[in-house]
């Protein structure tokens, strides 16, 4: 619970190593929830590494986390990422609600990465 009120950049160093190394799913699932609020942005390598483990990763509540945020790094999602996202966003998740978490996060994930490069193109196309 305490890790939910972390928020300082100071801790970025902490929370990263828990997101990574934590043998608690549920305390890694928290450290990748924060990492934007410990100054996740300025580390995007690092943290984008974490995000990309847990998106392939077989816990769903990490899996989440990680496409929740991953959408504030869109330059660092790769081409097997996003076919990851494609797989997540149209699995079957029937009755599983950890599941079906998953499968919406990855929609709109998916949703908002094609908007954005679309708007990419059209300015693109504009600018010429």
């Amino acid at each position: 619970a305490y890790l939910g009120r972390v928020n300082h950049e100071a801790s970025f160093d902490n929370v990263i190593a828990l997101a990574k190394g934590s043998p608690d799913g549920a305390v890694k699932a928290a450290a990748v929830r924060n990492l934007v609020l410990v100054g996740g942005r300025k580390h995007p390598e690092e943290t984008a590494g974490v995000l990309n483990k847990a998106l392939f990763g077989e816990d769903t509540s990490q899996q989440t986390e990680a496409l929740r945020l991953l959408g504030r790094f869109p330059d660092r999602i790769t081409p097997d990422m996003e076919k990851r996202i494609t797989a997540l966003a149209s699995m079957q998740a029937g009755n599983d609600r950890e599941q079906e978490q998953v499968r919406l996060a990855a929609k709109m994930l998916a949703e908002q990465l094609k908007a954005s490069r679309g708007i990419g193109a059209a300015e693109g196309r504009a600018a010429r």
